[in-house]
């Protein structure tokens, strides 16, 4: 829903089923204000709902007068109450509360003095009858209009949070439509139209052919959505879209929400930019093999154990020594896996360079096959990010 208004006021596109636009100033010549000029305008709004709401409070006295100035010239004690209560329900517009608790006092208080001031056009007892069910008629209507005030209220305030989280979200959002062989955005966020370098307002009314949409993304998206349709799901994907920066990887979550009819099924999406992640995650894969090629192809002992001495990380040159296979080091000790007058030397080794927090280097015995050999072993602490060691990594050269 839009509203526009002549120029030197306010003019917002407020959110719709088609997008959402944050309010923009005009002047009187129609261009944009000035910092300066936009203030005195917005100082000048903020007052617009006070004057609107003693606008409505003047009619409400003047009707009030009328109707208690008819009842005392009319001998109809029964009736004329009855027009306090669409009167009352002009409360509705005026935003501060208790407004139709207001109103419905002083309405009895001028139903009872019309009750002694009017001729009495009917019984006494009639009358009192009548005007006290008006009392208490009025007065539920007020109570009536002050619970739709407050709920009101808040559907406004969760509309306006829910607005703000779904303009201000970092990802793509919105609600579209399968439109014959192409889509047709209902409502998007400001997240998605800064990526396709457009506006919110540009994007109205408009298909994603019409947007820049590459043919084969908008089957690939069509045959999602149909997808989740099947399975009643969410269904996620990945896909590449070109764009002016170059190519950009989307992950994609799209569901069903219904719609009008089945022929008018609506969707949901949530759209992230992962290609940064993704180009990370490739240079991490590539730098794992790098190193993983270098663990395995040199001719030294290379492992890494946690501070309770467990193996974590062993290469293919510790797995000839030891005859056993890297799944069955892995999570073993130095007991588990040498005699226990060497391992007890290992053990103590780790525990000066836990202690000292240092790279150290030790000259260590550990029988072979062919028997004893004496091997250098530098060993160095690892340190997480708070500084504080989790794991011993080894590098053993023998110099038999």
């Amino acid at each position: 829903m839009s509203w526009r208004t002549r120029p030197g006021s306010w003019a917002c596109t407020n959110f719709s089923a088609r997008g959402c636009r944050w309010p923009s100033w005009s002047g009187p010549s129609g261009r944009p204000c000035s910092p300066p000029a936009r203030r005195n305008i917005d100082e000048s709004a903020m007052k617009l709902p006070h004057n609107k709401a003693g606008v409505v409070w003047g009619l409400i006295v003047l009707l009030g007068s009328a109707v208690f100035a008819w009842d005392i010239m009319t001998p109809l004690g029964q009736v004329p109450w009855l027009l306090y209560v669409p009167i009352l329900l002009l409360t509705w517009w005026i935003p501060h509360r208790k407004a139709a608790f207001m109103a419905a006092g002083v309405f009895s208080l001028l139903i009872v003095l019309d009750h002694f001031l009017s001729p009495q056009g009917v019984g006494p007892r009639i009358s009192i009858f009548n005007r006290s069910l008006g009392i208490s008629t009025i007065w539920i209507v007020a109570a009536l209009v002050e619970v739709w005030k407050r709920t009101d209220e808040s559907l406004r305030q969760s509309e306006t949070i829910l607005r703000s989280f779904y303009n201000s979200a970092s990802m793509m959002m919105g609600i579209a439509e399968i439109e014959g062989d192409d889509i047709r955005p209902i409502s998007v966020n400001a997240a998605t139209a800064r990526f396709l370098g457009t506006t919110l307002e540009a994007m109205r009314d408009r298909r994603a052919s019409e947007l820049g949409a590459p043919r084969e993304t908008i089957l690939e998206w069509i045959r999602r959505y149909r997808e989740c349709v099947q399975t009643g799901s969410p269904v996620r994907f990945e896909y590449l879209r070109a764009t002016h920066a170059g190519p950009r990887q989307l992950a994609a979550t799209v569901c069903h929400v219904g719609g009008a009819g089945p022929s008018a099924a609506r969707f949901a999406y949530i759209v992230e930019d992962v290609t940064e992640s993704r180009r990370a995650e490739g240079a991490l894969r590539r730098s794992e093999a790098r190193l993983h090629a270098i663990l395995e192809n040199s001719p030294t002992m290379i492992f890494l154990k946690d501070t309770e001495g467990r193996y974590l990380l062993s290469n293919r040159e510790f797995e000839k020594i030891t005859h056993r296979p890297g799944k069955d080091i892995i999570g073993k000790t130095d007991i588990d896996l040498f005699l226990w007058a060497q391992a007890t030397v290992f053990r103590a080794n780790d525990r000066r360079v836990l202690e000292a927090q240092t790279p150290m280097t030790f000259e260590e015995v550990a029988l072979h096959d062919d028997g004893p050999h004496t091997g250098i072993v530098s060993k160095f602490p690892l340190f997480d990010g708070n500084g504080k060691v989790y794991a011993i990594g080894g590098i053993v050269t023998d110099i038999t």
